[in-house]
């Protein structure tokens, strides 16, 4: 795909979170199924399923001509779109931990993250790439069930391998605020 349309997000000074811009190229792979049956079929009485399954790739092959990753908008030539582009957890620090060189502000109890450029810091220079949020598969079934003016159908469906974000372990997207349970012990001395 050339030209791809994609919300690219721009400086708040701007007056703008985000503009549509068509920028690079992506290269798309993958197989879908789908499978229709009708199990019982009676004067009164039909059954019939249908089932779909889904498992598709992308990776970024161009991005504005200049073949860089764009960090800002999580865009990395090679790989999928979605990224998830952050620290890599290490751990929670512990008591007698010293965290005060890498991690000033960790206590104990605080996430422990990988310093990846060795600088003995922890720092916007130590994000990294670590997946993608798009699923590995997704799937579904349908059941319809048909007596005389009757029917009832029953959908299931699943995504699976899809890497997510866990807001409430950073805050992230809460800004800081949330409120957890005190009684909710996730980590204790």
């Amino acid at each position: 795909t050339k030209d791809v349309l994609l919300s690219r997000r721009l400086p708040t000074i701007t007056g703008y979170s985000s503009i549509f811009d068509n920028l690079g190229s992506v290269k798309n792979k993958g197989i879908e199924v789908t499978l229709s049956t009708i199990n019982i079929k009676k004067d009164d009485f039909t059954w019939s399923s249908n089932f779909n399954f889904s498992a598709n790739r992308n990776k970024i092959v161009s991005l504005y001509g200049d073949d860089k990753d764009d960090i800002g908008n999580k865009w990395f030539i090679g790989k999928p779109l979605n990224a998830i582009y952050d620290y890599q957890l290490a751990g929670v620090w512990q008591v007698g931990e010293d965290a005060s060189k890498v991690d000033p502000g960790a206590v104990p109890g605080s996430l422990k993250f990988v310093d990846i450029n060795g600088d003995n810091k922890i720092t916007e220079a130590d994000k990294i790439y670590q997946g993608t949020s798009l699923p590995k598969w997704t799937g579904g079934m349908n059941n319809t069930f048909r007596y005389k003016a009757l029917s009832l159908s029953v959908f299931i469906q699943t995504s699976q391998g899809a890497k997510v974000n866990n807001p409430l372990l950073n805050l992230q997207t809460y800004g800081g605020r949330v409120n957890i349970p005190q009684e909710v012990s996730y980590w204790t001395p």
